[in-house]
């Protein structure tokens, strides 16, 4: 049970509350959630396609609360002219209930046209006020979950294989009694109303449900889970997690992306003061030789010049990426071709703005030498203030980022001569930018990406001898399911190409479904909570690998990336609500955990597997990390269940195997929800130095386990 003083004011405020604010549709209700043979179900498509999964519990924690009718023949309004089987219009009674916007909880199905419907609002005084429900803002359908300017998902379920959502709606009214609601259907869609409320609130109620929002360091998020350590019998509920400035944090392996700057993407003034609080230390950076060299032989850093010196003053470290094409020296047929068709005009979106395809290796000898000149010119400005250069970014040879004319270098030969050929290429590429960078900074850092882990470039350039250029192989690792088998495939890596470090320089998720990689091919979509468990999970994993530095991307959201002008969600901050998201303090609390941090193999944590759990446990495959944080022991644990789903935390029993008594008060913290608890009572530890754990809920994010010593409560 969730302890009354870990609970977020707003938890407090509506716990164990009634709906005084809901209006009742049981006058008016329809149909049920599930759809059996009497015909009145959610759409009559049957028990494959309903809205049974439909639990009220979705309520728990938020800061509104809805009257959902009992379960029964008529539990839900549907609407709809276009079938005559549902209701062309409906009205209900409002009470004579004053607030200032109308809550709804609702959802559609078959939206074909842009208004869904009709809310007329009659006051007490026989005044009105009439909305129309607009399909791609205050509605989505509830077989496609989306966010909408005024539509919000609360609520998911998996049904027949489809991810169904209902959403809340918040519509203004004036300060006066209400004396009904009347629903009017549009003539194509079908508009499901679940729960009406009439509510005085902020002038954005939807805020709670748009994006997580942390009061007294409790996330809040409209797809929220129960606390997970919270449910744990006898816990203790301590405190909140007191995360670190970067200033103050010494050394940590957490690192962030601050890179497509040389396109303008987002604005770093907007999230400067944010990343420093985030304890966040290192920041990887692009230069942009395009931008720096717009005519020949002149170099202009004044912009980057306002980034180094604005990270460094915050505490953070930077490593710059020497990148991409310059139109002086690599032209790109299809930016001639933009330009020819619009006339002083640049592309304001897509990869061709940055020239991010053309590699002056395959422009001739002038363009390489060009790119020499540039590297030492950039070598030479920063190198009191940068020691890591990082050589070009995801070299793969498919002419996204290493190309001639922005299209892959080679044609009419097999992928697999194409990734020999490349990774030949990339090598003699590697060692002049390095030796360039040398002659100016002799203890300089060089690190490089070869993105593509296919086995024949990745052995061509083991044969070549890589890992002798280069100081650092910087790893991009992308994938919808963060798993602990990562590690056998860095294991790989450094085998074939023996370099000196190994860092993760590219890693995350996107919050949005946006990208078939996160969204399961449709199943189930990206959200800010399967964003924060995955980034949690990636720098667990990746610290767990021996990697001295793990960078997600990005620290921001970005304008206009993809080439049709669309957005990506991949930050960890929201530019265009001006926000952090819950990634950002899943990162934030491990950037303070990690400080300090080393991997620790000669400690053990092991799960103590019951025998009617077995199944579950084998299915699962708990994944376990021990770490030594300024020389305590600190061990990580989660499921590995995928993080676009919510599901109940596995309860289990551990050994944590120590080298004497080095944990004497143990505590478990959660860095999503950044809270503290004291393990339960009745552990033991033997004279062997094993800690007993009798039990622990284990969500599908990572929970850290550790001495009370090394983290402050605040």
């Amino acid at each position: 049970m969730m302890h009354q003083s870990s609970l977020s004011p707003v938890e407090q405020s509506v716990a164990g509350k009634a709906c005084p604010a809901a209006v009742s549709l049981a006058s008016v209700a329809n149909r049920s959630f599930a759809t059996d043979a009497d015909g009145r179900g959610w759409t009559d498509q049957g028990p494959e396609n309903d809205l049974r999964m439909f639990h009220r519990e979705f309520q728990e924690g938020k800061p509104f609360r809805f009257e959902i009718l009992p379960d029964g023949e008529a539990q839900c309004l549907v609407l709809s002219r276009k079938f005559p089987d549902f209701l062309p219009e409906a009205e209900v009674d409002a009470g004579n209930r004053t607030g200032n916007h109308i809550l709804l909880l609702h959802t559609g199905a078959w939206l074909s046209a842009s208004v869904s419907g009709r809310l007329i609002v009659t006051y007490a005084d026989r005044s009105r006020d009439q909305f129309e429900i607009q399909n791609g803002r205050d509605l989505s359908d509830w077989c496609q979950p989306r966010t909408f300017p005024n539509y919000k998902p609360v609520w998911y379920g998996l049904d027949g294989g489809r991810y169904r959502n209902l959403g809340i709606s918040a519509f203004p009214i004036q300060p006066k009694p209400v004396h009904s609601l009347k629903f009017i259907a549009g003539d194509q869609s079908i508009w499901m109303v679940v729960a009406v409320n009439c509510e005085t609130c902020e002038p954005d109620p939807l805020k709670w449900y748009t994006s997580p929002h942390i009061l007294d360091a409790e996330a809040k998020t409209f797809y929220w889970t129960k606390d997970p350590l919270a449910e744990i019998p006898d816990a203790n509920f301590l405190g909140f997690l007191k995360t670190k400035h970067a200033r103050e944090i010494k050394n940590s392996p957490v690192g962030i992306g601050f890179e497509t700057l040389d396109r303008d993407t987002f604005d770093p003034e907007q999230v400067y003061d944010v990343l420093g609080e985030s304890g966040i230390k290192h920041v990887r950076v692009q230069s942009g030789w395009r931008k720096i060299e717009t005519r020949p032989g002149i170099y202009d850093f004044t912009w980057l010049d306002g980034i180094v010196e604005n990270l460094r003053r915050r505490g953070l470290k930077v490593w710059l990426q020497l990148s991409f094409g310059n139109p002086l020296y690599t032209p790109n047929r299809k930016y001639e071709a933009f330009r020819k068709a619009h006339p002083g005009e640049e592309p304001s979106s897509g990869f061709l703005r940055g020239f991010t395809g053309d590699t002056p290796f395959y422009h001739g000898p002038g363009a390489m030498n060009a790119w020499i000149r540039f590297v030492c010119a950039l070598v030479e400005h920063y190198k009191d203030h940068v020691r890591e250069y990082e050589v070009w970014n995801e070299p793969d040879g498919t002419g996204l980022f290493w190309g001639f004319h922005g299209e892959a270098p080679y044609s009419g030969i097999s992928r697999e001569e194409m990734l020999r050929r490349t990774a030949g290429d990339f090598f003699e590429f590697t060692r002049q930018t390095a030796d360039a960078v040398r002659r100016i900074k002799p203890d300089a850092q060089i690190v490089a990406c070869p993105a593509v882990f296919h086995g024949i470039y990745m052995r061509e350039l083991g044969k070549l001898g890589f890992g002798d250029v280069i100081d650092i192989l910087a790893c991009h690792t992308y994938d919808a399911t963060t798993q602990a088998f990562d590690r056998a495939h860095y294991e790989q890596v450094r085998s074939i190409i023996r370099p000196k470090a190994m860092w993760m320089g590219e890693g995350g998720s996107l919050s949005r479904g946006d990208s078939a990689t996160f969204t399961l091919h449709g199943l189930f979509a990206a959200t800010e909570l399967s964003q924060a468990k995955h980034n949690a999970r990636r720098l667990t994993v990746d610290a767990g690998a021996g990697m001295q530095l793990s960078s997600i991307y990005s620290m921001s959201d970005l304008k206009s990336y993809w080439s049709g002008g669309e957005d990506s969600s991949c930050g960890i901050f929201c530019n265009k609500e001006n926000r952090p998201k819950l990634a950002y303090y899943a990162m934030q609390s491990l950037a303070t955990l990690f400080e300090g941090l080393e991997a620790a193999p000669e400690l053990g944590l092991y799960p103590k597997i019951e025998l009617n759990n077995i199944s579950v446990l084998e299915k699962n495959a708990l994944q376990c990390f021990a770490f030594r944080k300024d020389g305590v022991p600190l061990f990580a644990v989660f499921s590995p269940e995928t993080v676009l789903l919510n599901p109940d935390p596995i309860r289990c029993a551990f050994e944590c195997f120590m080298d004497g008594r080095e944990i004497t008060d143990p505590v478990v913290v959660d860095p999503l929800r950044q809270k503290v608890y004291s393990l339960p009572a009745g552990y033991t530890q033997s004279a062997s130095g094993a800690l007993s754990i009798p039990v622990l809920d284990v969500p599908n994010y990572p929970v850290f386990i550790t001495d009370r010593s090394t983290i402050d409560l605040q």
